[in-house]
């Protein structure tokens, strides 16, 4: 037999442990000495501690334990905890990634201020449901600026005119622009847009990264006391074969600077 020191000992428990389990029913001394009230336990409870353990260490909290002793051990239970466990990892790597996309940011303090100059534009509005649809309109608008004979700067780029379109995943309007020389009497699909002082953050080509850089943005004015009165725009620079998109894409937001108080 064994006091309640040396069998804890043991087991690799400790005293409090076993006294916690005892209160809630899973496991008492083989005996309790009437003179002083010593605990004693004997050498074959020891496979029941290993099994409570066992149990502890896969993380069933004390009424599954209990459950699991007075029931029995069934597969099912275990399957469950698996596929919890499953799910909490695909929740924690998210939020590990969400961690590593924000001191990104900041270790690379991407967010810039900029004047964006006046410029003109050919436009397009287009109704998608995903990033690989953005890519499609681009070159939609490109060969159609091509057909009619409009003339736009290869070298700039695409301008998309969007509404937070990263946070649903319902359809959404996109308004595609190429930059053209300036004309009269352009008529329907051309619009003006005047200079301005923008933020601006580097994203990379990829649908995931751009949404963390939209919100890690956000975060970012919020911290430094900045106001974004009105919606983003991208940028997507392609080369001039138009075949090739580079990832150089930049995100940018009109600025308006609010001071602390």
């Amino acid at each position: 037999m064994y006091n309640i020191g040396e069998f804890a000992k043991m087991c690799g428990v400790a005293t409090s442990t076993l006294r916690f389990w005892e209160k809630e029913g899973l496991i008492a001394p083989d005996s309790i000495n009437e003179s002083n009230g010593y605990r004693q336990y004997s050498a074959k409870q020891v496979d029941t501690v290993y099994t409570l353990k066992a149990f502890r260490d896969m993380g069933f909290a004390i009424y599954d334990i209990k459950d699991l002793v007075d029931n029995g051990i069934k597969r099912e239970r275990f399957v469950r905890k698996k596929s919890k466990y499953e799910r909490d990892l695909v929740q924690a790597q998210a939020h590990l990634n969400n961690l590593q996309y924000m001191l990104d940011d900041f270790d690379r303090k991407v967010i810039v201020d900029k004047e964006i100059s006046e410029d003109y534009f050919y436009t397009r509005t287009y109704s998608i449901s995903s990033y690989e649809d953005i890519l499609r309109t681009l070159h939609m608008i490109a060969n159609e600026a091509e057909e009619r004979g409009i003339e736009y700067d290869k070298d700039y780029g695409f301008r998309i005119l969007t509404d937070t379109r990263y946070f649903s995943n319902k359809k959404f309007d996109v308004r595609v622009c190429l930059r053209v020389p300036k004309r009269k009497n352009a008529g329907q699909n051309f619009m003006l847009l005047p200079s301005r002082k923008v933020m601006a953050t580097l994203c990379k080509d990829d649908p995931e990264y751009i949404f963390y850089a939209y919100r890690n943005a956000m975060v970012w004015f919020s911290m430094n006391g900045i106001r974004v009165p009105g919606n983003g725009f991208e940028l997507y620079f392609f080369s001039v074969d138009m075949e090739k998109m580079q990832v150089d894409n930049t995100i940018e937001f009109p600025m308006e600077i609010c001071f602390r108080i």
